[in-house]
């Protein structure tokens, strides 16, 4: 059954996306945390309103809720993607010193992740667009 695959799909993506933005949330020195907190409360009521439509996938109610907590998830994903892009080629360059901290190894792993079980959730409720009522 494809809409369950999708629903696992988007709870599994927005639960790594909830813990990437929580290890975030713990790792922020007090100065940036105060800056960066809107986004990050913003980016857990999306995620959670993914969880709800991932919900609505599982029990095959609202296709559109469904496709809604897939969709949702895409554009996070990307965003803390690029993010992770631009920080891997900052540490290429030979004249700086970064170092990759285990927050940082989170947010790298889950990232592309989360992407990718959104994009195979949206396809899975495709295939099962008929199944809901």
């Amino acid at each position: 059954a494809y809409h369950e695959a999708a629903g696992v799909m988007i709870l599994v993506s927005a639960c790594l996306l909830i813990v990437s933005n929580w290890v975030l949330i713990q790792s922020y020195p007090r100065d940036v945390f105060w800056i960066e907190l809107p986004y990050l409360t913003v980016s857990i009521m999306i995620d959670v309103f993914a969880m709800l439509g991932g919900i609505h996938a599982l029990v095959r109610r609202r296709l559109l809720f469904a496709v809604f907590g897939a969709s949702v998830l895409i554009p996070p994903s990307v965003g803390d993607l690029t993010s992770v892009l631009s920080w891997l080629v900052r540490t290429l360059i030979p004249t700086k010193n970064l170092t990759i901290s285990p927050p940082s190894v989170l947010f790298i792993a889950f990232s592309p992740i989360a992407l990718v079980l959104s994009v195979l959730s949206l396809i899975f409720l495709r295939r099962s667009r008929n199944e809901f009522s």
